[in-house]
């Protein structure tokens, strides 16, 4: 049983040993709080098995739309706090709850930010952002492969619907998850 201090700022790790190749989970709780949580699957990898589970979160947004935090917090959050393998900002690129619209020098801090805290092999940004039509066709988010790439809202010409929005984008290297 551990007990957290001050000093832990929310965070310990736990050395841990396993000895065969099997799915592991290290459930906790939290008994003056009640609160019970699992982790997600311990995969050890003995056998040098050229495929690999690793963790994200491709839906993460900052205090720049609808979300917490600034930027920076958002990535040292996840790779250092949740310990993801990858993670994305997809902040909305219309206007958010906050009233603000997303433009090109908000999104540039977003690209800056992507590059920064890029450590391939050891924690990767992938670029996105979330493509919003409030009428017809939802949330959609859109990610790439490669830096500078155009930040497209609904309100550009062009990309008022999802299907201007794929035309626009072109023949980059895109994913677009509804």
């Amino acid at each position: 049983i551990y007990t957290f201090t001050k000093a832990d700022a929310g965070h310990h790790t736990f050395p841990v040993r396993v000895s065969e190749e099997e799915i592991y989970f290290i459930d906790i709780e939290d008994k003056a709080n009640g609160i019970k949580q699992r982790t997600n699957p311990i995969v050890p990898n003995f056998t040098g098995n050229e495929y690999k589970v690793y963790f994200g979160d491709i839906h993460s947004h900052t205090a720049e739309s609808d979300g917490w935090g600034s930027i920076q917090e958002n990535y040292e959050w996840g790779r250092d706090i949740r310990n993801l393998d990858f993670t994305t900002l997809s902040d909305h690129a219309e206007a958010s709850l906050c009233g603000e619209i997303m433009n090109d020098i908000k999104m540039q801090k977003f690209w800056d930010a992507a590059r920064f805290y890029n450590d391939p092999g050891n924690f990767v940004t992938l670029l996105g952002y979330e493509w919003t039509d409030w009428n017809k066709y939802g949330n959609h988010n859109v990610y790439f492969l490669e830096d500078d790439q155009p930040f497209l809202a609904t309100d550009q010409p062009g990309c008022e619907t999802l299907e201007g929005l794929i035309k626009t984008l072109g023949n980059r290297e895109y994913i677009i998850i509804p």
